[in-house]
């Protein structure tokens, strides 16, 4: 387990070299401000770098099958770093991948280890045996082939489904005994830090029809609006913050009469109506963005000398519950503000609502307009800014392509300081890819650059 005061690691460098066998690229990150841009020319791999840098995390092994290079490094803030290989010629046989298995190498050092600990790891040749099986496939990317005779594009698992080539995979993970216990140590280190990788296609949800026993038959797949579920998603966010609320209300609630006896403190009679007054303005904030239901204000009538000292010691123990309680929505409540001010910024003449009915709705002209309606743009901006603010763990390492894709020049100058904005609230790292020097404007030390950007 972590020590709690002991800081994650967060990714500090990446390398590679030799990609496609011709590029190599050296990213440092921008650790202070925690956002790294990279520019660079179509086809030099910037895409391919965020994928790689994903699949180090989540540990898909078989990724780096699918793509030409020499060596992959990762350095850490905390010391640690991973390297990854591909074995040349000049390796031992046993090294070499082969037509049924790739190979790949793995070293990695921890602050806590005085070694470098190294795996050999065996990943079955997947891309070799479609080849050979079904020529008229044509790998794409990553776990995607497309059928050159139709257009039809297929994922990996489907391959599985229709030529049986699950049967004939090792029942073993592609690693030795004496690996096995290096790559546990390995995969508990690479846990600590959660990553994600933000796509180009953030519009649309592909969902596999639970009730087709095969995703590649006819209505076999249901296409969602992304914005439909963050809407969906925003709904049940609210509910259960509110849910908390309710059952910190109601302990606190079953247990006033006690506290209320055995308080020795009580607040002084002139600062009690001041203090209604700042628990009203509280209430009105949460009202105002949504999570709370419109209310009544209390009105204390009673003046400061008719306020006796039992009296005061019951509005004491009142106050500091309802302090308890309101400041138990705090942190929702910062996430759903920042998004409203930064939506509203941009839809100036559309109005941006959220509440526990409907999560986001967006009405124009007094009417209310389908959420699907909105430009490619606008569903961009509030399908991201949405996901960075409320499906974002802390210290998640997030891996953003094309940032600008469908935004207005007005919107993609604006974009950077309102992710900084964002990170401030809810501490995670970035790196974007982009061609956009809109999008860099000021933020030029920010900025890696891949290749030759002129």
């Amino acid at each position: 387990m972590h020590e709690k005061n002991t800081p994650l690691p967060r990714l500090q460098y990446f390398e590679i070299e030799n990609l496609n066998g011709e590029f190599s690229h050296k990213i440092t990150l921008n650790i202070d401000k925690h956002v790294t841009a990279i520019i660079a020319p179509n086809g030099v791999g910037k895409t391919l770098c965020l994928k790689i840098i994903q699949s180090l995390f989540e540990r898909k092994w078989h990724f780096f099958e699918t793509i030409e290079f020499t060596s992959i490094r990762f350095n850490f803030t905390d010391g640690s770093k991973v390297d990854i290989h591909k074995p040349t010629k000049n390796d031992s046989k046993t090294d070499i991948s082969t037509e049924n298995e790739a190979v790949i190498k793995i070293n990695f050092k921890l602050p806590d280890s005085k070694n470098t600990r190294r795996i050999i790891r065996k990943v079955s040749n997947n891309l070799e045996w479609v080849r050979r099986r079904a020529p008229y496939l044509r790998h794409i990317e990553g776990d995607f082939w497309v059928d050159i005779r139709d257009g039809e594009r297929i994922h990996r698992r489907d391959i599985d489904h229709r030529f049986g080539y699950r049967k004939r995979r090792p029942s073993n993970d592609g690693l030795s005994d004496n690996d096995r216990k290096n790559y546990e140590e390995l995969h508990q280190f690479l846990s600590k830090i959660k990553c994600k990788l933000i796509e180009t296609q953030r519009l649309i949800i592909v969902e596999d029809n639970d009730d087709s026993p095969h995703s590649w038959e006819e209505d076999s797949q249901n296409i969602v609006y992304a914005i439909s579920r963050k809407a969906d998603a925003l709904k049940g966010i609210i509910s259960a913050e509110i849910s908390k609320y309710a059952a910190l209300s109601q302990s606190l609630d079953r247990t006033f009469p006690q506290r209320v006896i055995a308080s020795n403190d009580a607040v002084i009679p002139k600062s009690i109506h001041q203090k209604f007054i700042d628990l009203d303005a509280q209430r009105t904030n949460l009202t105002d963005v949504g999570i709370l239901e419109s209310d009544e204000n209390i009105n204390l009538d009673i003046s400061d000398s008719e306020i006796e000292e039992s009296l005061a010691r019951v509005l004491s123990v009142y106050i500091r519950d309802n302090v308890e309680k309101l400041e138990s929505l705090n942190p929702i409540y910062e996430r759903v503000k920042l998004f409203q001010e930064l939506i509203s910024e941009r839809f100036q003449k559309k109005i941006v609502s959220v509440s526990r009915e409907n999560g986001i709705s967006v009405s124009y002209g007094g009417k209310e307009l389908p959420l699907q309606k909105l430009s490619s743009g606008e569903q961009h901006q509030l399908v991201l800014f949405f996901e960075l603010l409320f499906e974002i763990e802390p210290n998640t390492l997030i891996l953003i392509d094309e940032p600008e894709i469908s935004l207005h020049v007005a919107w993609q100058k604006k974009f950077i300081a309102d992710l900084l904005k964002i990170i401030e609230l809810n501490r995670f790292d970035v790196i974007l890819a982009t061609h956009s020097p809109q999008l860099i404007g000021k933020w030029s030390d920010l900025v890696v650059e891949l290749g030759d950007v002129g």
